[in-house]
């Protein structure tokens, strides 16, 4: 099999894989759930949980659900590393204009006031996740989600009024729900559209 074929086979494989609606159910599940821990001050372990949805739960997911159907095609390390390398520049990029947008306000050393922020620059991370997506798969979901989010954290601010507890509720309770509407419906045709091979496995 030439380059070429190859190429067409990780392409064809992930564009099936984006249809699963996997992503998007964790991604809801995962803002869904930010609230919950704020409420049960367990905020500080936000981010753990994140990642073992993202890392451990969701591969594990797709072992038994979109592999058996689709397929699998081992991913460049090269291309990884550039998805870690943007992942990091994005959360610097998203952290620079927060604080540039506090330091216009002259609250750049607020903590108070960078929390306030936290919808807004959780809106440009994702929002600049779902954009690389997007590129990468061609998929308008993708962009449209990558819009919602950048101008949905902005908007939770300023309807917020400064409040933490309800820019982050609105921001993330609104989001979340979308994500994971999305991934739902996007699951169910994925089902649909390819149904298990006879004599697969689950853990296929």
């Amino acid at each position: 099999m030439s380059g070429s074929e190859i190429s067409q086979v990780r392409r064809r494989v992930r564009r099936a894989i984006d249809q699963d609606g996997l992503f998007e159910m964790t991604m809801g599940v995962i803002f869904l759930a930010v609230p919950l821990l704020v409420r049960l001050r367990l905020q500080s372990i936000a981010g753990v949980v994140a990642v073992v949805l993202v890392c451990v739960v969701l591969p594990v997911l797709r072992n038994r659900v979109t592999y058996p159907r689709v397929g699998y095609a081992k991913p460049r390390e090269p291309a990884f590393r550039l998805i870690l390398l943007f992942a990091l520049g994005l959360g610097v990029v998203s952290l620079g204009v927060t604080a540039l947008v506090l330091l216009v306000q002259g609250r750049v050393m607020s903590r108070p006031a960078w929390l306030a922020l936290m919808p807004f620059a959780t809106g440009l991370f994702i929002a600049g996740f779902h954009f690389l997506w997007g590129i990468r798969t061609r998929s308008l979901r993708h962009f449209i989600l990558a819009s919602v989010a950048a101008a949905g954290g902005a908007l939770a601010v300023l309807l917020a009024a400064g409040s933490l507890d309800t820019g982050a509720g609105i921001f993330f309770l609104g989001f979340g729900t979308l994500e994971l509407a999305t991934g739902i419906v996007l699951l169910t045709r994925f089902l649909s559209h390819y149904p298990r091979p006879q004599g697969a496995t689950d853990d296929a």
